[in-house]
């Protein structure tokens, strides 16, 4: 792209050097949060577990026009365990009219130490999750659609010919965040000069983009 030439021959942009979505911009996809009615809104509810980093959910609101508002998030860790954690999540829920949740399939294991997964143990709970799928790079991309956005000027003024598709309210700090930093892997060393350029992000500051993909 124009950004990458200019940050690798003129050492511009350098915020911009690696980041996997280069097109995000806070003027343009974060915006101020506005009342999500359950008649003009389907909220998907997406859930990234971890055993050690916070645990992510997000809540996504689309819209008649297929527009896609990332509205509501919880980045925590419960000292309370899964019950605490699932209550936190019905709190927010009750706001929305969920119409589908989904979680990582990490949630279907069931480890050494347990007898339940973590999806039995959310669902004895009542917090139904269906499977979500693994494939992150067509997720990525579909993303990087999402927020593509071409603007013109008319009479001195700046107006879209293609709007967004996604936005993020601007209480969701970690999603924005995440967007901000998420970045390509890289090979480093000597392999760096004898490889392609990898095909990914990193497995880093990405729990709010997998649930959004």
């Amino acid at each position: 792209t124009e950004d990458e030439k200019q940050a690798r021959v003129y050492g511009k942009f350098q915020h911009l050097v690696g980041l996997r979505f280069k097109a995000f911009s806070r003027p343009i996809h974060v915006i101020k949060p506005f009342n999500i009615s359950f008649r003009d809104y389907s909220v998907y509810e997406a859930f990234d577990p971890h055993p050690r980093n916070p645990d992510m959910v997000n809540w996504i609101a689309v819209d008649r026009k297929n527009r896609k508002f990332a509205i509501d998030e919880l980045w925590l860790k419960c000292q309370g365990g899964t019950p605490e954690l699932v209550q936190r999540i019905k709190n927010k829920a009750s706001q929305y009219r969920v119409v589908r949740r989904v979680i990582d399939p990490s949630a279907m294991i069931v480890d050494q130490h347990s007898t339940l997964s973590l999806h039995n143990r959310l669902s004895n709970l009542g917090l139904n999750y269906l499977e979500a799928t693994k494939l992150r790079t067509a997720s990525d991309t579909r993303i990087e659609d999402a927020l593509a956005y071409q603007k013109i000027n008319i009479k001195e003024q700046e107006e879209f010919i293609k709007a967004p598709e996604l936005y993020v309210f601007e209480n969701c700090k970690r999603t924005i965040y995440e967007f901000e930093h998420l970045r390509w892997d890289e090979w480093t060393g000597k392999t760096a000069d004898r490889k392609d350029q990898k095909e990914k992000a990193m497995d880093k500051d990405d729990h709010s983009i997998e649930n959004i993909g």
